[in-house]
């Protein structure tokens, strides 16, 4: 076992072994690289997680990185609480709210996987200048989404979401998200592809100083 996949399965084991939380932790590894995305946050500072679900990155960056504190936000008061029964002494804490209400500290970096496709599209850019006003400059904004630009990868996802979730994704292109980064302040977001099915690739950019 490398040393990714042993951070990923102490994450994994803090969720149990039954129960639906504990079925998707193993599930939703099994899809995302968690460890991987570890490398593009700062490993010390405030890192804001927003959508973070039942906490898997929120807690694997901490635990990571002891020098990390990590605040997890997500509008499911449930997700909330079975992140927060997953806690074992990792500087972690979530929150259940809106992420345009709840009162959130100026940051180092800012987390969102899988998010933004869930948003209503009006809401996208908004949500990414939520992000920016938050950090601090030279913070990070690390977002890991489906790529539209992906000719196999995007359809797969759209189909995947329609059957299982009943869902329609609609995510920014890459121009769109450049012009978006753009006017938050940050740089040109860094695209990393990721391996699988989906095609998903990380966007990550830097919020540049006044």
């Amino acid at each position: 076992m490398t040393a990714n996949q042993g951070i990923e399965q102490r994450v994994v084991d803090l969720y149990g072994q039954r129960g639906y939380a504990a079925f998707y932790a193993k599930w939703r590894a099994q899809l995302v690289d968690f460890a991987s995305l570890d490398q593009h946050i700062p490993k010390a500072g405030v890192v804001l997680d927003f959508g973070c679900g039942y906490g898997l990155l929120s807690n694997l960056l901490a635990m990571s990185s002891p020098e990390r504190e990590v605040i997890g936000v997500d509008s499911s008061t449930y997700r909330i609480e079975k992140a927060d029964s997953s806690k074992r002494g990792q500087r972690v804490r979530f929150i259940a709210g809106d992420i345009f209400e709840v009162e959130l500290p100026p940051c180092d970096a800012v987390v969102m996987v899988d998010f933004v496709h869930h948003l209503p599209v009006e809401l996208q850019p908004r949500v990414i200048e939520r992000a920016a006003s938050l950090l601090k400059p030279g913070g990070v904004l690390m977002i890991k989404e489906v790529d539209k630009n992906s000719l196999h990868g995007y359809p797969i996802s759209r189909l995947f979401e329609l059957v299982v979730k009943r869902e329609i994704i609609m995510v920014p292109s890459a121009s769109e998200l450049d012009a978006i980064f753009a006017g938050c302040g940050m740089s040109k977001p860094v695209r990393h592809p990721m391996p699988g099915l989906f095609a998903s690739t990380v966007f990550v950019g830097t919020k540049q100083a006044n």
